[in-house]
């Protein structure tokens, strides 16, 4: 099946234990996605590897059955397990799970990583990541960066000063959740192509219409998800049934052809 939508940031690990539509109403739109890493309640680092090659396994079977998924790989900074500390580099056996789902075709790269409250666990956990990025990341592949609901502005702004420090990704990284209110910020430090969410909390149909309205070219540099997690996202949904919200060329930059052109995916 050729797909005609690309859900931008999804988990589609936990859509499948959490909500019967997916992915039924996935296929029947032609939606496919990419469902980056956030393992709800892990104890431990080595679970990681596993949990890796189950959404490697979920995504070549949704694929199979015409729904084409992929995949990143990543420490969502709230899914950090105790057992990782600041006392030691990231554990060898979990480096090398990474660097092995890195070569996976389905797999686009890094993600979720970013900061949820910028704590120093969180921005040491992050740094760790980038470094392995900058040694292990493929020319072809991508790294995708969590923004918070909460203290928005600020987490986002200790995100862009730490990622200055890794100039070398700049052109692979996407910065997600973005909002009206932070791109700016975030198209001020040069990130061309941004993630923005349609999930209450996050960004309206409201607001991203009146958005791209207000700047139409805004439309050429913004990829859309839905982070469907506990449910499909309503409000993703109503932007892909209503296609009178925008022009047909605007919708088909923010719901395909963005996502495509960052994360190396063919049509």
């Amino acid at each position: 099946m050729s797909v005609q939508v690309i859900d931008g940031h999804c988990h589609a690990d936990l859509l499948l234990e959490r909500d019967a539509r997916f992915p039924g109403e996935y296929r029947k739109r032609g939606c496919g996605g990419i469902s980056w890493s956030y393992p709800e309640g892990i104890r431990s680092w080595r679970d990681y590897p596993s949990y890796w090659g189950r959404l490697r396994d979920m995504a070549v079977r949704l694929g199979d059955h015409g729904c084409p998924f992929f995949y990143l790989v990543g420490i969502h900074p709230r899914c950090i397990p105790d057992d990782l500390t600041t006392e030691e580099g990231l554990p060898p056996d979990l480096v090398q799970a990474v660097e092995e789902h890195l070569q996976e075709p389905l797999c686009l790269g890094f993600g979720e990583i970013g900061l949820d409250t910028a704590s120093d666990l969180e921005g040491w956990i992050l740094r760790r990541q980038l470094d392995l990025a900058m040694r292990s990341l493929p020319e072809t592949k991508g790294v995708g960066i969590h923004t918070p609901r909460a203290d928005k502005d600020r987490v986002t702004r200790d995100i862009l000063v730490l990622l200055g420090e890794y100039g070398g990704l700049k052109e692979r990284m996407l910065i997600d959740h973005v909002t009206p209110e932070t791109y700016p910020a975030v198209r001020a430090e040069g990130y061309h192509t941004v993630g923005m969410t349609l999930q209450p909390g996050k960004t309206s149909v409201e607001d991203l219409v009146e958005f791209i309205r207000e700047q139409p070219d805004r439309a050429e540099s913004i990829v859309l998800g839905s982070d469907g997690a506990r449910e499909i996202s309503d409000w993703f949904f109503h932007f892909l049934d209503h296609r009178e919200t925008l022009g047909e060329e605007e919708r088909r930059r923010l719901l395909l052809e963005n996502a495509q052109e960052f994360w190396g995916i063919e049509g």
